[in-house]
């Protein structure tokens, strides 16, 4: 991870429960000639007040290139395990492309891992805002769909919250399942380590 921050010049965490920010866009970097660790979202943690947007880009300069991503949240909702407060809202982007003749979107990708859904859009950005009641304050793990076998995956932090908050949990205290691939388990508990390093225990 520090190797890709340092190659990108990206930030790996931004804000913090007193630095909590209105808006921020995340990078979505795939490194060229480095598929096996070279994927994240830059910055990796992100606090954010709550209302606020956040919004996800593909990062094509420098050393990333352009391929296809999604923007999943571990929720129940999209049939994943509940990494995100109870009753919060399951954001999915769908394929989101950069490339507009990806020949991601001609595959596996396009029908995706739980039925077709197709491609959000070519280029731009993609939002979420996260206001109550859809979005309460809390933890919000989510993963690249496509890459989790590479690792990609983050979390926005809504609000100050911490252990014994509402939000806190499940995000930051469900076991990881064990069938996840070793480098998506890797990142979730690097991400998890660097949350927990910044709130009050």
């Amino acid at each position: 991870m520090s190797l890709m921050a340092n190659q990108t010049g990206l930030p790996t965490t931004v804000g913090g429960p007193n630095d909590l920010k209105e808006e921020y866009e995340v990078k979505m970097v795939a490194m060229k000639g480095n598929e096996g660790h070279g994927f994240a979202f830059f910055p990796s943690v992100l606090w954010l007040k709550p209302g606020g947007t956040v919004s996800w880009e593909h990062s094509t300069s420098g050393p990333s290139k352009a391929v296809s991503h999604t923007v999943t949240a571990f929720n129940s909702k999209n049939e994943k395990p509940q990494y995100t407060p109870k009753g919060s809202k399951a954001f999915d982007s769908g394929v989101l492309n950069d490339v507009e003749d990806a020949s991601a979107l001609k595959g596996r990708i396009a029908t995706h891992k739980n039925g077709y859904r197709g491609q959000t859009g070519f280029g731009g950005a993609w939002k979420v805002t996260f206001d109550a009641p859809g979005y309460p304050k809390g933890v919000y793990l989510y993963f690249c769909e496509d890459h989790d076998f590479l690792g990609m995956a983050g979390a926005i932090v809504v609000g100050d919250v911490g252990p014994g908050d509402d939000g806190w949990s499940p995000g930051m205290t469900a076991p990881l399942k064990e069938e996840f691939p070793q480098p998506l388990h890797d990142r979730l508990t690097w991400v998890r380590n660097q949350i927990s390093s910044k709130v009050k225990q």
